[in-house]
């Protein structure tokens, strides 16, 4: 099957959903229990055991996972093999990922029975972090198929499901597309935008606002925080900053001099203005 019959079997598995969430019909949700690789399994039974985290009513409106027990799980999600400069590949830690998430859902209940998008899901770490999060159905869009590659196999070790993951380019790929406003939640980390690439962050900005019929939710840099807020209101969006962060970006590439640099990062939420 191709990208273009991949893209059309989804939308239409993301409309008959999004059909039966109107009309207020149950979608089955899957309970999540991982499996993972014999090593994999070490490592979470050792974390499982000094774990405090339980599962909770799943008619609750809060998240349906303790964000202890999520960061563990999402500790388990394979990084990149060779990361690529250009697509300023770094991994989103599981400490900031889960943090992240679990805001979203406990604070907003904007995962939980949703349809997400992840913009730039690089090796999976968002997409399945919100497939644990009980997610309606979730679709990863990545550029590179080297991280596509790595995505489909964690979330095929960790048994996730309702999760797809799609190649295309975030930045020209869906200006005249069939996903417009599909989903009722997108998220993305998206690149900050290096001397080469000014500016990518708003335009995976723009493209999300594309794709959401609700919210969106975006990490940026804290210096751009006044920047972001014109563009919001551009866009005709409301944006607010819902959360402060420190960054720790581990050293990737040769020439990082230092182990790892703390950056400080806004967690924004932008709702689409119907």
């Amino acid at each position: 099957m191709n990208t273009q019959q991949d893209s059309r079997k989804i939308l239409e598995d993301l409309n008959f959903k999004k059909q039966q969430l109107q009309k207020g019909l149950p979608i089955p949700q899957t309970q999540y229990e991982p499996q993972f690789n014999q090593a994999a399994r070490a490592t979470f039974q050792q974390a499982q055991s000094t774990s405090s985290g339980f599962f909770i009513l799943t008619d609750s409106n809060f998240a349906t996972i303790k964000l202890k027990k999520l960061e563990e799980y999402l500790q388990c999600v394979d990084s990149f093999e060779n990361p690529k400069i250009l697509l300023e590949q770094y991994i989103t830690p599981s400490h900031i990922s889960s943090h992240f998430l679990y805001t979203i859902q406990n604070n907003y209940d904007d995962i939980r029975g949703k349809l997400v998008a992840d913009l730039g899901s690089g090796t999976g770490m968002l997409s399945i972090g919100s497939a644990i999060l009980e997610a309606s159905h979730v679709i990863g869009f990545e550029i590179d198929s080297e991280a596509l590659q790595i995505a489909r196999f964690n979330a095929d070790e960790m048994e996730v499901q309702n999760i797809d993951f799609l190649q295309c380019d975030v930045l020209t790929d869906f200006i005249d597309s069939r996903f417009h406003k599909a989903f009722d939640t997108v998220i993305l980390n998206p690149p900050f935008g290096t001397k080469k690439n000014a500016g990518i962050d708003i335009e995976f900005l723009k493209t999300a606002i594309l794709l959401s019929n609700t919210s969106i939710y975006s990490l940026h840099k804290t210096s751009t925080r006044n920047y972001i807020q014109k563009k919001s209101k551009e866009f005709n969006c409301k944006g607010e900053v819902i959360a402060e962060l420190r960054y720790n970006l581990d050293s990737s590439y040769k020439f990082h001099k230092k182990a790892s640099k703390d950056i400080e990062v806004d967690v924004w939420r932008f709702s689409v203005i119907k």
